[in-house]
């Protein structure tokens, strides 16, 4: 996977596979009968796609300084979020995401808060 946008948000790749994921998680709706064969599926679905797309993007995210990779792993899994909130049996995968996107945020805080106390000069006496 190429770096990210100028802007951070989440590549073109990101966008279409989650459109590819929308696509086959609404065909599957309608497609299988039991509720645990659709929750089966839409798991396997789920890891088929999401966890390679989720691993390219934290490749693509190691390549940049750690302020750039927590916001665009903020994006990224924000659009995931975003892609599997609308369907059901979706719940553990959104718990996951949403515990991910709470590690980057604190990540963000930490460094702000470092250069806000290097930019103070107050480090030495904290």
């Amino acid at each position: 996977m190429d770096l990210p946008p100028p802007d951070l948000s989440p590549s073109q790749v990101v966008n279409e596979t989650l459109s590819l994921l929308k696509e086959v998680l609404s065909s599957h709706d309608t497609a299988v009968s039991s509720v645990s064969e659709q929750q089966s599926a839409y798991e396997k679905i789920m890891n088929c796609l999401l966890d390679p797309l989720l691993q390219c993007c934290m490749v693509a995210a190691n390549r940049m300084n750690s302020a750039d990779s927590a916001t665009y792993m903020i994006n990224c899994l924000h659009n995931v979020e975003t892609c599997l909130g609308v369907f059901e049996f979706t719940d553990v995968k959104l718990d996951v995401l949403s515990t991910q996107i709470a590690i980057h945020v604190e990540t963000l805080a930490k460094g702000a808060s470092r250069i806000h106390i290097g930019a103070l000069d107050i480090g030495n006496t904290l």
